[in-house]
């Protein structure tokens, strides 16, 4: 998930926080670091090749449809909402993926409570992009139920 754009973050970061950007690079991994375990431990047990066309999927739609100014936010937040839905779902299986519950549990504590940040600053600052998630995050309830909905109906081959 890391591509290019972490050269040019070390710039920008070091202009806001001086001397001290590394520290922030060490708060980051902290709280990526229970992130990645329990995604890596998720994965192995439940592999699936679907998720890149999803994401291709979102990346289109966001594309047309919303300014690309703000698709940054957009991104932000629903990679936050995406690591916590996970992490928790993680929970439902841990006896199975061995993952520990306190990593799991730091995991969750430290998504949410940036998450919860990043809204306040974003409905506060930016109310185009929080009107915008809003939009994102009701159409994918609804087509969830829709493919739930339409997978329910199949009829079993076999």
């Amino acid at each position: 998930m890391v591509g290019a754009g972490i050269f040019p973050l070390l710039g920008a970061a070091g202009e806001v926080a001086g001397a001290a950007v590394w520290l922030s690079f060490l708060i980051a991994g902290a709280i990526a670091l229970p992130q990645g375990y329990s995604f890596a431990k998720f994965g192995a047990r439940y592999p699936s090749a679907a998720g890149l066309l999803i994401t291709a999927a979102v990346a289109i739609v966001l594309a047309a449809g919303f300014d690309l100014s703000s698709i940054a936010s957009i991104g932000s937040a629903i990679a936050l909402l995406v690591f916590t839905l996970v992490t928790a779902a993680h929970f439902r299986v841990r006896d199975e993926t061995g993952a520990s519950t306190l990593v799991l549990s730091v995991a969750i504590t430290s998504t949410v409570v940036v998450l919860v940040t990043f809204a306040i600053t974003t409905l506060v600052e930016e109310p185009a992009t929080a009107a915008a998630l809003a939009v994102i995050i009701l159409l994918g309830v609804a087509l969830d139920l829709g493919w739930k909905r339409t997978r329910d109906g199949r009829i079993p081959v076999g």
